[in-house]
């Protein structure tokens, strides 16, 4: 395994990463906007997150 395949596997499994952490995000955000939670600075940043796709798949894991 070289170098370049070891950076695209590394990339790829970011990207899949940021992917899963968007959809996660999407979950988030609407099941606080069903259940009525209080409107913070992290859920106006995660609906953010929603239309800027890197900010919402690093949220999503938190």
């Amino acid at each position: 395994m070289t170098l370049k395949d070891l950076f695209a596997f590394s990339f790829f499994v970011g990207i899949i990463a940021l992917i899963i952490g968007w959809f996660m995000n999407l979950y988030t955000v609407i099941n606080s906007a069903i259940n009525g939670a209080e409107v913070t600075t992290l859920f106006i940043v995660r609906i953010m997150g929603i239309f800027i796709g890197p900010i919402g798949g690093v949220l999503g894991y938190f």
